[in-house]
């Protein structure tokens, strides 16, 4: 369990700026920006530890050129179509604190993901969960463990990563980006050959992309 989480900021950013719309960067220093980013991929390593795969699977001994294929074929559908969209989603109703709608794009994620895939990710989402445990100023966090908990039911990788992104007030192209390396690194991190895809296939270019065909403007990606 991880032993703490970061204070309430008044420096944050409320997610959108004085003309309504959202924003793309909090207002925390860099240091704080690294440290947190830090926190969060630390708390990722129980995912990777315990699952062989979330939602991009790959047949790594293949070797590279396989891994390559099989993340632009992820990218290409269940990234684009019906992961990416869910994820902002969340990402949106979790910074404004609604519980009920958050709840609602977890279950249309479920919904959208075939079978396999939907059991891999609803159990990713049971040890992100677990593993912010017991830690104080949780938040909206702590207000979906609670109301999960009373409804039994259990909720998605995207939905609790959301949640966990706020608390840590990472920008929404981190939440992004970083919601990619993990899906990577959790299928990949096995086999050789598995450093980060590069190019347009990299964690920041797909994030980008993302961001701008959601109809994010202004965008400012920082490298991980």
């Amino acid at each position: 369990m991880i032993a703490r989480f970061p204070q309430p900021s008044t420096s944050r950013s409320s997610g959108t700026d004085p003309n309504g719309e959202l924003a793309l960067r909090s207002a925390e220093s860099r240091a704080e920006h690294d440290e947190n980013l830090s926190w969060v991929r630390w708390m990722f390593q129980g995912v990777r530890a315990q699952c062989e795969a979330i939602l991009f699977h790959t047949h790594g001994e293949a070797g590279r050129h396989t891994m390559i294929k099989d993340w632009e074929g992820f990218l290409d559908r269940p990234w684009k179509d019906w992961i990416a969209p869910c994820l902002l989603d969340a990402w949106r109703t979790a910074d404004a604190g609604d519980l009920d709608a958050l709840l609602a794009v977890d279950a249309k994620l479920g919904r959208l993901l075939p079978a396999e895939g939907r059991s891999r990710s609803l159990f990713a989402g049971e040890l992100l969960l677990k593993s912010t445990r017991g830690a104080k100023y949780q938040g909206v966090l702590g207000h979906l463990r609670q109301r999960i908990d009373v409804e039994t039911r259990e909720v998605h990788l995207a939905t609790v990563w959301a949640a966990v992104s706020v608390v840590f007030q990472l920008p929404v192209a981190d939440v992004v980006g970083e919601y990619l390396r993990e899906e990577w690194m959790t299928s990949t991190g096995r086999h050789a050959h598995h450093a980060d895809p590069q190019g347009l296939l990299s964690f920041a270019a797909t994030a980008h992309r993302t961001l701008r065909d959601a109809g994010f403007h202004d965008l400012q990606i920082r490298s991980a």
